[in-house]
């Protein structure tokens, strides 16, 4: 069975970021970027983005409204042997939207604690006209898994290479509860739906375009007992198909600082079972154990960044086992990490090494921390040591 393609490598990527807010009632922002994209099985070339924004924020205690206007512009140097001679590409277009919504709030209890309910009617439009872009290469852009935070997103693609025109509409509706004393968010209960007023023109190479005039139906559900009790519930509705098509539920354990244990299960319609347990734990005072453990109970193989591979049986999908030693001034992480590769065929085992010197620099192999980010929900750095939770850490 061949495997997908490796990733493009960035050699070199440059990128600029600047912004302001309240520059005489207008947020303003500019992210400028340039990239030399390299891989030896596909198209190469180097890309340069300029992309300027500014909105004008609306806020009060029981209402915002967030106008936000932005420009993009692509500038695409490509081979001409694969482009009819062409050596350059550019698109340009202009990308709006409105972000509204009212904040009601009363009294209420939450289990035995004085609390503070509210709801939170939001409405979300997004405009961005239609530019061709079946010439353009694609370097990065994907399609993301539909959540919530993407359903009030301009663009219904990851990456760069790809933006989709829109003429669109979200309706969202979320209650929260939140504990008067700490500020802490013990529950959160929303649900949202995107409406579209017209049809899908830009997609993905061999995609075919979104047919049905709304999305899917987004559920999303979360409750936290204290800070050591946290549990997570996400569901995706298809109408078309009249049942649940994805699905994300999990529970967290985290009685203290740089101590946490995450186990949750994946589901998506009849290509995807998968279940998670992470861990971060103390061994003693200096040493720390770093687990996660991916497994697959349909054989859906696959990079974990890639989960687009299926494999005949069950398989794991990925592991990582490491420890972290911290001593007065330094640590030291070692951390092994082995996953699926080409649908569960193979395997491809990577292994980080990192000396970190307290506020000076690091040296060692590839950083493990972003690995152990991704891999472990909850994971904290251990140094400096993390401060005990808060009051206020987990207000919003």
């Amino acid at each position: 069975m061949p495997g997908n393609p490796p990733p493009y490598d960035r050699v070199p990527d440059f990128t600029f970021n600047a912004s302001r807010a309240d520059w005489g009632g207008f947020d303003v922002a500019t992210a400028l970027d340039a990239t030399q994209f390299r891989n030896e099985t596909l198209e190469e070339g180097s890309r340069f983005i300029v992309n300027p924004s500014f909105s004008y924020p609306l806020l009060s205690a029981g209402y915002f409204v967030v106008p936000r206007l932005q420009w993009h512009l692509t500038e695409y140097q490509l081979d001409p042997t694969l482009h009819n001679g062409q050596s350059s590409a550019t698109r340009s277009l202009p990308i709006g939207s409105v972000d509204a919504g009212l904040v009601f709030e009363r009294g209420s209890q939450w289990l035995g604690r004085s609390a503070t309910q509210t709801l939170e009617p939001r409405l979300y439009y997004a405009y961005v006209p239609f530019r061709d872009q079946s010439r353009l290469p694609n370097y990065d852009s994907t399609d993301p898994t539909f959540t919530f935070a993407q359903l009030f997103t301009e663009n219904a693609f990851t990456g760069n290479d790809r933006i989709g025109e829109a003429n669109q509409v979200t309706t969202a509706m979320v209650s929260r509860m939140i504990d008067n004393e700490s500020g802490a968010e013990r529950l959160r209960l929303a649900v949202g739906q995107r409406f579209y007023f017209g049809p899908q023109r830009v997609t993905l190479p061999g995609e075919a375009p979104r047919t049905n005039l709304t999305s899917d139906l987004l559920l999303e559900a979360s409750a936290q007992t204290a800070h050591d009790w946290k549990g997570e519930l996400e569901l995706e509705y298809s109408a078309v198909q009249s049942q649940v098509v994805r699905a994300d539920v999990g529970v967290r354990w985290q009685p203290k600082a740089a101590s946490v244990v995450d186990l949750s299960y994946r589901y998506q319609s009849a290509t995807l079972h998968q279940i998670d347990l992470a861990t971060q734990w103390p061994l003693s005072r200096k040493w720390y154990a770093v687990t996660n453990l991916n497994y697959s109970l349909l054989g859906r193989g696959g990079s974990p960044t890639d989960l687009s591979f299926t494999s005949p049986g069950r398989t794991w999908v990925e592991t990582v086992f490491g420890v972290e030693y911290k001593a007065d001034c330094w640590v030291g992480r070692l951390v092994a990490q082995r996953y699926s590769t080409d649908g569960g065929i193979s395997k491809t085992t990577t292994v980080f090494l990192q000396i970190d010197l307290n506020g000076f620099s690091s040296f060692g192999t590839r950083s493990p921390l972003d690995q152990l980010r991704r891999s472990i929900p909850g994971y904290q750095r251990i140094n400096p040591p993390p401060a005990a939770p808060g009051p206020f850490d987990n207000y919003e």
